[in-house]
């Protein structure tokens, strides 16, 4: 990937921390690529000045996926275990996954940053 570095908070081109590829932005890629032809090729990052910003939405984030998965979650297994069919285990399935998707509503990506270890 070789194009401009692009603050995904301000949308500036400007230099920054790596954000990191995930299934998210791969998926967006691939449509931009694929559907829209409308590709950019723009390298992801946060600048320096959004960085505050940028952390206080990713854990909000952060925080609605889990709730939001662990309610989805509850709702599956109190689900099955109340009707055991395929219908039910289907339709349950299908409420976790829209618990999730919920939460891509708020989507912020994690950061490539490499975690040193205290020695």
């Amino acid at each position: 990937m070789a194009g401009k570095k692009v603050c995904i908070i301000c949308g500036k081109e400007k230099a920054g921390i790596l954000v990191r590829e995930d299934h998210v932005i791969r998926a967006v890629r691939w449509i931009k690529k694929n559907i829209t032809k409308n590709e950019k090729n723009n390298v992801l990052v946060v600048c320096r000045t959004c960085y505050p910003k940028y952390r206080e939405q990713r854990k909000k984030f952060t925080t609605k996926r889990a709730v939001y998965v662990a309610l989805g979650t509850l709702f599956f297994i109190f689900g099955n275990i109340l009707a055991l069919s395929v219908v039910t285990f289907l339709i349950t399935l299908g409420v976790l996954l829209f618990f999730y998707l919920l939460a891509l509503f708020s989507y912020m990506p994690a950061l490539d940053i490499k975690k040193t270890e205290k020695t």
